[in-house]
């Protein structure tokens, strides 16, 4: 398995021709080869804001949004599971100056936008909730992100045959390491699934080779048959 530094690096090491994203548009099934990936992130128009938030609501254009921005601006990585009041807690206390992600959100936390921040600083904050239940961020990179790809990956390595049912939330770093980045650095397809609420129905309709899950998880599917033999 190569050691990567950037995604960009990691995803232009894989074959071209290949599916890296699978999801749902209404009943139909679309799909973005990883040739198509890259020209989308290399053709970015990268806005004039310092720090950027990105609501991750497990679209490809909050996906592509984050390959995008990697290393070029500040990205705080932010859950739209999570409810107003945390979400503007997270944005004012990083400074945000931009939102990406559903137009809802983006317009109801338009005013917690520090408009005048500005940082040279390229860092990648996730939440976490520490001892005191209050959320913190923590900062990563791109390489870390990287390295803890190539950790996970060395273990269990995966092909370009396989397809995994990306359940977990991206804006957890346990579910962007092991539920995109892990498949995508071996050229695998990642299938974007649609939300707890399908979990379901999503592991029917997309029929996956491979899933990344939580222990009460992965007993509940287990229990209830929806694994694909």
């Amino acid at each position: 398995m190569k050691r990567y530094t950037s995604f960009l690096d990691l995803l232009s090491a894989q074959d071209k021709y290949s599916t890296a994203f699978e999801y749902m548009r209404g009943e139909n099934h679309e799909f973005i080869s990883y040739e198509d990936l890259i020209k989308k992130i290399e053709t970015y128009k990268i806005p004039n804001k310092a720090v950027i938030g990105i609501i991750f609501d497990n679209s490809p254009t909050s996906l592509i949004s984050f390959f995008a921005l990697a290393s070029k601006k500040q990205i705080v990585v932010l859950n739209p599971m999570d409810n107003i009041e945390t979400l503007a807690i997270e944005i004012q206390s990083t400074h945000v100056q931009m939102l990406i992600g559903p137009s809802e959100l983006v317009n109801a936390l338009d005013k917690y936008l520090d408009k005048d921040f500005n940082t040279s600083n390229k860092d990648i904050l996730f939440f976490t909730s520490g001892t005191t239940n209050k959320s913190k961020a923590v900062v990563l990179t791109e390489a870390s992100l990287c390295n803890a790809t190539y950790n996970g990956g060395a273990l269990l390595p995966l092909d370009k045959n396989d397809s995994l049912l990306s359940v977990l939330p991206h804006a957890h770093v346990f579910g962007m390491v092991c539920s995109l980045l892990w498949p995508l650095s071996f050229g695998a397809k990642v299938c974007l699934g649609r939300g707890l609420q399908q979990i379901f129905f999503d592991f029917n309709e997309f029929k996956p080779t491979a899933s990344s899950l939580v222990p009460e998880m992965a007993g509940f599917l287990v229990a209830k048959g929806l694994f694909n033999p």
